[in-house]
């Protein structure tokens, strides 16, 4: 079985709203990039460190806010924020009333984001999803609620 772990930051990227003319003005969109894939656990962890260390995002557009770790099945292992030279990680969520709770929650932000721009709020629907994206970074998958490289880090 080939086993590797996936790096991917959420962030935001300012684009030229005119390509010809890039200095007319720019537009904000949010985006999910695929940073690394690494053999280990750690070794993804100790790369998220790292390239929050450094401070240096892999691109001049892409401004990374978030990060999440996944594995080969595309399962949930671990996320956090970037903060100043370091990073912050969620709290991760395993009680199933809890799950239910967050899960419903991102649902109501994801229906109010769509009315919001059916209303030309594009903004406010943009914030909405942005909350909804964070608060799902929070369902670790329940494989990795005892991990004891996890519980490692977090713990520093």
């Amino acid at each position: 079985m080939n086993t590797f772990f996936t790096i991917q930051l959420k962030g935001y990227s300012d684009q030229p709203i005119y390509d010809e003319h890039p200095l007319l003005g720019t537009f904000r969109t949010r985006w999910t990039d695929v940073y690394q894939q690494h053999q280990t656990l750690k070794e993804a962890i100790e790369a998220v460190l790292a390239l929050a260390k450094q401070a240096e995002w892999p691109s001049d557009t892409f401004i990374p806010d978030a990060f999440f770790i996944t594995d080969h099945e595309k399962k949930l292992v671990l996320s956090g924020a970037f903060k100043e030279a370091g990073v912050s990680y969620f709290e991760p969520i395993f009680d199933d009333k809890q799950i239910e709770d967050i899960q419903e929650e991102c649902s109501k932000l994801r229906s109010e984001a769509s009315f919001e721009g059916g209303w030309d709020n594009h903004e406010t629907a943009r914030c909405l999803r942005h909350q909804a994206d964070m608060l799902s970074l929070k369902l670790v998958d329940k494989h990795y609620e005892n991990n004891l490289i996890i519980q490692y880090y977090r713990g520093q």
